[in-house]
């Protein structure tokens, strides 16, 4: 009997521990409205009706392991809209010069306020917000057939060395929100496309510690807990290309 208890018991602490364990499982989740873990959600239907008015996508991350010191934080997302191979529709061509909507995809580094579980990696000290988004395939990544239905956007933010972080694989910190405006979705002018359904994907976070070796995350802390969905159906979201192993490749898109 007491063996039986003694296996019972080590049974009992080894579940726990696995539990805690997949709990606190590093990797990135994306959501509409806020960070999943404070109710945002993976979908958002619109009824492309209006010209006002925005769309969030609140991407936010848990490490891989403790690191300390960390000054800055660069992110990639990947789109793929439609089916998947057809042109990418005028309605998600929202930066640079000529593009339908330019200037209507911005990003900034505001968590909401109201936050428990999912607090600042930064304690509002980060600045930055999006740097690039074009059609620029990653190191050559994915298949070229999908090249025209996607585009990629990349993030930074960063802090003075004086508030260099400290990060636990135990704690969700909030990143980013991306904002899509509803400009020029109807009426004269308007760019097609708004009802084409999408996935968006954080397809990595490379967490950097001043001069230090960074941490790459290119998961979601869960299967799909990266992806979000716009409208219904949407692509194949393993059509996106994940897990990028050099941040290198990732610079081609700043020029």
């Amino acid at each position: 009997m007491q063996l039986r208890r003694m296996i019972l018991g080590a049974w009992v602490v080894a579940a726990v521990l696995w539990l805690a364990s997949a709990a606190s499982a590093g990797g990135l989740n994306l959501a509409w409205n806020n960070c999943a873990s404070e109710g945002g959600v993976q979908a958002r239907l619109s009824d492309c009706l209006s010209n006002s008015g925005s769309n969030t996508l609140t991407g936010s991350f848990v490490p891989l392991h403790d690191i300390t010191g960390v000054t800055g934080i660069e992110i990639v997302l990947d789109f793929i809209v439609g089916d998947g191979v057809s042109p990418i529709p005028p309605w998600w061509e929202m930066n640079g010069v000529g593009s339908c909507r330019q200037g209507s995809l911005t990003s900034n580094g505001i968590v909401n306020s109201a936050n428990t579980l999912c607090g600042d990696w930064a304690d509002g000290a980060a600045l930055g917000g999006l740097a690039a988004y074009n059609g620029v395939s990653i190191g050559g990544k994915g298949n070229p057939l999908n090249w025209p239905a996607r585009r990629t956007a990349v993030l930074g933010y960063a802090v003075a060395a004086e508030n260099a972080a400290d990060l636990s694989s135990t704690q969700e910190y909030f990143v980013f929100n991306l904002v899509i405006q509803n400009v020029k979705t109807v009426g004269a002018g308007a760019c097609a496309g708004c009802l084409q359904p999408a996935c968006i994907v954080i397809n990595s976070m490379n967490l950097v510690p001043g001069v230090n070796a960074g941490q790459l995350i290119g998961s979601g802390t869960s299967a799909g807990s990266n992806f979000a969905i716009w409208q219904t159906s949407a692509p194949n979201c393993s059509l996106v290309p994940t897990k990028h192993s050099s941040w290198g490749a990732v610079k081609q898109l700043y020029r």
